[in-house]
């Protein structure tokens, strides 16, 4: 597990747009890494396990390889003071931890993987992702939760099944950004859905 220090980054509040492009930026790079992961993608589908450390590890893998970001997984919550968060300081493990090396804008990235054999009970378990990243105060910061949406025989944007699912997520006041997908299997769809956490 790595530990991870906060950079100095700019004192004024990131504003909404910042915001968005950075998390798109991600998305972007996350999507286009996973589509040429494809066959890899769907046979991992097609077992109806979970395998977020390995979507973890390739989200990590495609902020990287640009050259333009840093990026681990398995980041602790390190480096934030009592005066950066609300509460309790969390010894909990972030998914994913990105700073942008133009600017140095970190990102901090929860994930969650949603297959054919998610339980309802997972969605507490996104939701209280959100919470934690709720509870970071400072506004200088993206803060997002990434979930991974993952059928080889449903399009997991316009079925109702799914997108029941996705819509029982209590996560309170956050953005949704459009998702990000692609086709496998045999009428199937990988998507990334995200929300971006005030």
């Amino acid at each position: 597990m790595t530990e991870t220090t906060f950079p100095e980054t700019q004192d004024a509040e990131m504003k909404p747009d910042q915001k968005r492009g950075l998390a798109e930026e991600l998305l972007r790079n996350a999507i286009g890494h996973f589509e040429t992961n494809k066959a890899e993608l769907e046979r991992r589908v097609a077992l109806g396990a979970s395998f977020e450390d390995w979507l973890n590890a390739r989200f990590m893998r495609a902020c990287n390889r640009l050259g333009e970001m840093v990026a681990v997984t398995e980041a602790a919550y390190a480096g934030l003071t009592d005066d950066d968060w609300e509460g309790p300081i969390s010894r909990e493990r972030l998914d994913l931890f990105a700073v942008r090396l133009l600017d140095g804008v970190p990102a901090f990235v929860e994930c969650a993987i949603v297959h054919r054999n998610t339980q309802d009970k997972w969605r507490a378990k996104i939701a209280w992702d959100a919470e934690k990243l709720r509870r970071i105060a400072r506004d200088d910061v993206l803060k997002m939760v990434v979930v991974y949406c993952c059928s080889v025989a449903q399009d997991v944007l316009t079925d109702p099944t799914w997108t029941e699912w996705i819509d029982g997520i209590e996560f309170g006041a956050v953005e949704k950004l459009p998702p990000l997908s692609f086709p496998i299997g045999n009428g199937g769809q990988f998507a990334l859905m995200a929300w971006i956490v005030p």
